[in-house]
């Protein structure tokens, strides 16, 4: 195969143009191949990208915010004193209501009756060993 000045050419063989044409074939299709493989892994690239977010929303979905407050309590005496404090405070987020157990021996018997509370709340925060005490009225001023 020749070029001659014009850019026109002279085939002096027809295996020498096949050669030619077999490479560069060869050659394409390796450079497709490379553009595909690179191709996927970008893809997987953004997939692990995309369940990294996934991972880190789920881990930030899954964490507890508890409610919390502070308080400030100012003591002053004029000599050096141990104290205890207590302290107490309404919540939203819980209740009770009440139970009775009733029972007789046989129809002869008194009634014993049994008064009970179910509570239940949604705080937040473990109410292991919490000491209660049970209102029936309305709770004001918590917000």
């Amino acid at each position: 195969m020749m070029m001659d000045g014009a850019g026109n050419i002279t085939l002096k063989s027809n295996k020498t143009v096949v050669i030619n044409a077999t490479d560069e074939i060869i050659f394409k299709t390796k450079k497709i191949t490379m553009m595909a493989e690179n191709e996927v892994y970008i893809e997987s690239k953004k997939l692990d990208g995309q369940k990294k977010i996934e991972q880190q929303l789920k881990e930030v979905n899954d964490q507890k915010f508890l409610p919390s407050s502070e308080i400030e309590i100012q003591v002053s005496s004029d000599t050096p004193v141990n104290t205890r404090f207590h302290i107490t405070y309404l919540t939203t987020n819980a209740g009770w209501f009440p139970k009775y157990d009733a029972r007789v021996k046989n129809i002869k018997s008194p009634l014993e009756l049994t008064y009970k509370a179910e509570v239940h709340q949604n705080t937040g925060v473990d109410w292991k060993n919490v000491k209660l005490r049970f209102s029936n009225g309305q709770m004001t001023n918590v917000k």
